[in-house]
């Protein structure tokens, strides 16, 4: 904040004056007379007050600019801290990705489990209605009856399971407004291939909206024995 190195002080209590300013210091009305070529009070009270009623304007004016000015800065450095990365979007534009909701986290995590119990209500309830997942093989799943039908398949001629690795929460600020909520998230997944088990660590991005699975998208990578 910038400092007021000038202090005005006026005082005036019947009939005496004193001023300071800069240093300078008029004892009496008399004496201030001579130093600013005041002969009458009154017009010497109508200065002065004009004098501050200025002085006080510029003041005001320079406070509500510092206040303005660190008030900016302020939510500029915040929003700055949220920022974790970005994104490009598919018409190439540069998206910031920001620091998410938490508790978004818990709704994936639960959905997770609800496949390990082959609980196929709870995964149908927490899916969108027009919920989309993409798995790393490239097949495609497209609404909630067709990605139900497509675990019931699954769970039947195999045993998947999953093993939390960790999950984090992550928004991605549209450009018309609108904010897509994620939680990427990484998995151990053990499965059996034809009669043989395998291992992997699986990576999930996943949109929340509404409290609904909107959109998974995975990716794969084989955990060979050492």
């Amino acid at each position: 904040m910038i400092a007021l190195n000038k202090l005005i002080r006026i005082i005036n209590l019947d009939a005496y004056c004193k001023l300071y300013i800069d240093g300078i210091s008029l004892h009496s009305i008399n004496n201030y007379d001579k130093v600013v070529g005041i002969n009458n009070l009154n017009e010497h009270i109508n200065i002065t007050g004009d004098f501050m009623y200025k002085l006080l304007s510029i003041i005001c004016l320079t406070l509500l600019a510092q206040l303005s000015y660190a008030g900016h800065h302020e939510s500029g450095h915040m929003n700055k801290e949220g920022l974790i990365g970005y994104e490009m979007s598919d018409d190439g534009k540069k998206l910031d990705i920001i620091a998410g909701d938490p508790s978004l986290i818990q709704i994936w995590t639960d959905y997770v489990e609800a496949h390990n119990q082959r609980d196929l209500e709870a995964i149908d309830k927490t899916n969108a209605d027009d919920m989309i997942g993409r798995a790393p093989n490239g097949v495609v799943v497209k609404g909630s009856e067709e990605h139900a039908a497509f675990l019931k398949n699954w769970f039947e001629t195999s045993n998947p399971s999953w093993e939390f690795v960790y999950a984090m929460a992550n928004d991605v600020p549209q450009e018309d407004g609108s904010i897509h909520h994620w939680v990427t998230s990484s998995y151990k997944v053990t499965d059996t291939v034809d009669g043989e088990e395998i291992v992997a660590r699986e990576f999930f991005d996943v949109r929340i909206e509404n409290k609904k699975i909107k959109e998974i998208l995975v990716a794969s990578r084989l955990v060979l024995s050492e």
